[in-house]
C-alpha cells in the first residue's frame, strides 16, 4: 500500500472510532453538544448509533415510544443516555406493543440518567433491560400502575449501580427491581418502590449493598442464594392492603450454604398485622441472618428462621414477641407499642428527641457496608452526649445546631466601667444545655452566658460569640459596638490649711483606679469672694500691679499634678502673691479649687469641688 492510501485509511479509522453524540427531539430550549446527530425519536437513534465507538443520546423533553412496539434496543452499541430539556423525557411503547418486552433495552457499561419510563397497562413488560456490565441507571422514574406481573428494572453483569429511583408499579405479581444471579457487588441507593408485590429481588448476587430504600410493597427484599448488606431502609408490606397477606419486609433464603448471608442494619421494618413476617431466613442451606439496630414492629410475627436460616438480633427494638429461632443479643428488648415516632399514623417513621431509640443503637464501629447516612441521607452518628452511638432504626435524630445571640447590656459602652454582655437570647432546638466562649476584638476571653470587660480605648470594638451543645454542634456571631470615652472623678477632700512662711499650704488627693495610667492636669484656685486688688498693694510680698478698682475673684494659686492610678497623695501647692497680700490683712480667707484640664489613659478627669480654709502664718504681721 502506497503512503497516501495507508494515511486514508488510518483516518478513516479513526473517525469510525470517534464518539458520537446523537440528539433526539425537537425541544429548543435545551441544546445537545454542537454537532450531534439529529433523531426523531429513541427507535430512530437506536438505527443511528454505532457498534464501535461510545454513542452519548441527548433526549429532549417529550414522549417517545409510539414508533416501536417491542420497545427500544441499543444491546451490542455502547451508550450513555441523558434526559435533557425542561422536563424530564418519557418512553413509553406503542399502544399495539410485543408482550414480553422491555420499553428499554441496553447492553454492557451503559450510564442511563434522568429519564420517565411509562409501562402501559399490560402483562409482563419491563421498563428497562441491562445487559451484562457494570451498569449506572440514576434519576430514573418508573410508571406502571395497571402493570400486572410487569418488573421496573431487570439488572445482569458485574455491579451495577442503581441510584435515586421511583418505582410504581400497581398490579399483581409485579417486581420493582431484579438483579439476575452472577452479578457482585450490587449496589442499589436511595430506591423508592411502591404498590409492587416485591419492591427488591436478588438472586445468585454476592456482596450487594442496598442503603436508603422505601418499600411499599407486600415482599420489601427478596434475597435468594445471595449475601449482602441492606440499611437505613423503611420497609413497610402493610402499606399494600390485600397483597399484604404474608408479607415480609426481608425474605431471605438459601437452597445451599451462604456464609456471609444477610445484614439488616438501622432499617425500619413496618408490618400489617395478621400474616406478616419482619424477617425471615429459611431453606435448607446454611444462612445467617443479623438484625442490628433495627426496629420490628406490627408484624404477627417479628422474625422466623425456619430450615437451617439462623437471626440473630443485635441492639435492636421489636414489638411482637413471637420470635422463632432467633438469638437475641446486646440490648435488644420488647418494647411496647410507642417507640416515640414522630407520626406513625402518618407513616413518618423519624424519631422525637425523646424516643427511647436515640443512642441506643450498636455502640462499635458501624459495618463498611451499612450506610453512612440515614433514611434521609443525614449523618448517621449525631451523638446526643452518650458518645458515638447509632439511633435504632432507619432514621437518625438529627441535632441542629444552636443560634447563638449577643447583646450589649450596658446602655453606653464606656473606658471607665465594665460592659455587660448577655448571651441569655441564644437558642437551641434540642434544649441542649450551652457553653459559650467570647473573643473582644479577636482575642479569647473569658464567660458564661454572661461577661463584661472593660476597654481601654473609646470608638468601634467587636464581639464574636461561638455557642456549642453537648453533640458538638457549635455556631458563631458577631457584632460591633462603639465605646465612649469615660470621665473619672479625681478626689480632693476639703480641708483646714495653714500657709507656710514660703506662702505653700498641702492638699490631700486621690486618682481613682480605674485609671490606667497617672491622673494628669492642673488645678486652679481662687477666693471664694471677690476682691478688690488694689487694696492690698501695700502688703508684704506684694509684686503684681494691681489695677482694678472692681471687686473679682482672685486667683489664689495654680497647680501641675501626675497622681498614680489608685493612689493618695499629699501635695504642698504654692500661691500666688496677690493672695499672700489679702491673707496677710485678714488672716483667714477661703480659695476654691477647680480641674482646669486633666486626663488618663482612658478618660478625661471631673473633679469634686472643695473648698480649703487657708490661715496665714501666727508670724505674720500686719
Amino acid at each position: 500500500m502506497c503512503a497516501a492510501a495507508l494515511l486514508l485509511a488510518l483516518i478513516g479509522a479513526s473517525s469510525a472510532s470517534a464518539d458520537l453524540n446523537i440528539c433526539v427531539g425537537n425541544d429548543v430550549t435545551n441544546a445537545c453538544p454542537a454537532g450531534s446527530t439529529a433523531a426523531t425519536d429513541l427507535a430512530d437513534a437506536a438505527t443511528k448509533a454505532t457498534d464501535i465507538s461510545k454513542n452519548s443520546i441527548y433526549v429532549t423533553s417529550g414522549v417517545y415510544g409510539e414508533s416501536s412496539a417491542s420497545g427500544v434496543n441499543f444491546v451490542g452499541k455502547p451508550v450513555d443516555i441523558y434526559g435533557v430539556g425542561a422536563t424530564r423525557p418519557i418512553l413509553t411503547l406503542a399502544p399495539i406493543y410485543t408482550p414480553g418486552t422491555s420499553v428499554l433495552f441496553v447492553g454492557s457499561n451503559a450510564t442511563i440518567d434522568n429519564i420517565q419510563i411509562d409501562i402501559p397497562a399490560s402483562s409482563g413488560l419491563t421498563g428497562i433491560t441491562s445487559g451484562p456490565g457494570g451498569q449506572f441507571l440514576k434519576n430514573i422514574t418508573i410508571n406502571g400502575p395497571a402493570a400486572t406481573a410487569s418488573k421496573g428494572f431487570v439488572v445482569d453483569g458485574s455491579a451495577p449501580h442503581i441510584r435515586g429511583v421511583t418505582i410504581d408499579l400497581g398490579g399483581s405479581g409485579s417486581s420493582g427491581i431484579r438483579v439476575l444471579p452472577g452479578s457482585t457487588g450490587a449496589l442499589l441507593e436511595d430506591v423508592n418502590v411502591t404498590h409492587a408485590t416485591t419492591a427488591v429481588t436478588i438472586n445468585g448476587v454476592q456482596n450487594f449493598t442496598i442503603s436508603r430504600m422505601k418499600s411499599r410493597s407486600a415482599f420489601g427484599l427478596a434475597s435468594s442464594q445471595s449475601s449482602g448488606t441492606i440499611s437505613s431502609s423503611v420497609l413497610m408490606p402493610s402499606a399494600v392492603g390485600a397483597e399484604n397477606s404474608g408479607g415480609k419486609a426481608v425474605d431471605a433464603s438459601a437452597t445451599s450454604a451462604v456464609p456471609e448471608g444477610v445484614r439488616v442494619a438501622n432499617c425500619t421494618l413496618i408490618g400489617g398485622g395478621t400474616g406478616t413476617t419482619g424477617v425471615s431466613a429459611s431453606g435448607a442451606g446454611a444462612l445467617p441472618v443479623v438484625v442490628n439496630s433495627s426496629v420490628i414492629s406490627g408484624f404477627e410475627t417479628a422474625t422466623n428462621a425456619t430450615g437451617s436460616g439462623t437471626i440473630s438480633v443485635e441492639y435492636s427494638r421489636f414489638t411482637s414477641q413471637t420470635l422463632g429461632a432467633t438469638t437475641v443479643a446486646g440490648t435488644s428488648q420488647l418494647t411496647g407499642p410507642e417507640m416515640g415516632f414522630v407520626n406513625a399514623s402518618a407513616d413518618n417513621y423519624r424519631l422525637q428527641l425523646s424516643s427511647p431509640l436515640v443512642d441506643a443503637g450498636d455502640p462499635t464501629p458501624a459495618n463498611s457496608n451499612d450506610s453512612g447516612t440515614d433514611a434521609d441521607d443525614q449523618s448517621r452518628i449525631v451523638s446526643r452526649g452518650a458518645g458515638k452511638i447509632r439511633d435504632i432504626g432507619a432514621y437518625e435524630v438529627q441535632n441542629s445546631a444552636p443560634v447563638p445571640r449577643i447583646q450589649v447590656v450596658t446602655p453606653v459602652p464606656s473606658t471607665t466601667s465594665n460592659t455587660l454582655f448577655s448571651a441569655a437570647g441564644s437558642t437551641d432546638t434540642e434544649g441542649d444545655e450551652l457553653t459559650y466562649s467570647w473573643k473582644f476584638d479577636g482575642a479569647p476571653s473569658n464567660g458564661g452566658a454572661t461577661t463584661q470587660k472593660m476597654f481601654a480605648t473609646e470608638g468601634p470594638h467587636s464581639v464574636s460569640l461561638t455557642v456549642s451543645d453537648r453533640s458538638g454542634a457549635s455556631a458563631s456571631t458577631s457584632t460591633q459596638f462603639n465605646v465612649a470615652r469615660g470621665f473619672l472623678a479625681i478626689k480632693l477632700r476639703s480641708q483646714n490649711a495653714t500657709i507656710s512662711k514660703k506662702g505653700t499650704f498641702k492638699i490631700t488627693m486621690s486618682c481613682p483606679v480605674e485609671a490606667i495610667s497617672n491622673c494628669s492636669g492642673r488645678l486652679l484656685f481662687q477666693t471664694t469672694k471677690k476682691v478688690v486688688a488694689q487694696n492690698y498693694t501695700k502688703r508684704p510680698g506684694w509684686a503684681a500691679a494691681a489695677k482694678s478698682k472692681k471687686p473679682a475673684y482672685l486667683q489664689a494659686a495654680r497647680y501641675v499634678f501626675s497622681i498614680a492610678p489608685g493612689t493618695t497623695q499629699k501635695l504642698e501647692v504654692r500661691t500666688y502673691s496677690t493672695f499672700q497680700n489679702v491673707l496677710g490683712v485678714h488672716k483667714k480667707f477661703q480659695i476654691q479649687s477647680s480641674l482646669v484640664s486633666g486626663t488618663t489613659g482612658n478618660a478625661s478627669l471631673t473633679a469634686n469641688r472643695a473648698t480649703f480654709t487657708i490661715r496665714a502664718p501666727k508670724s505674720s504681721k500686719k
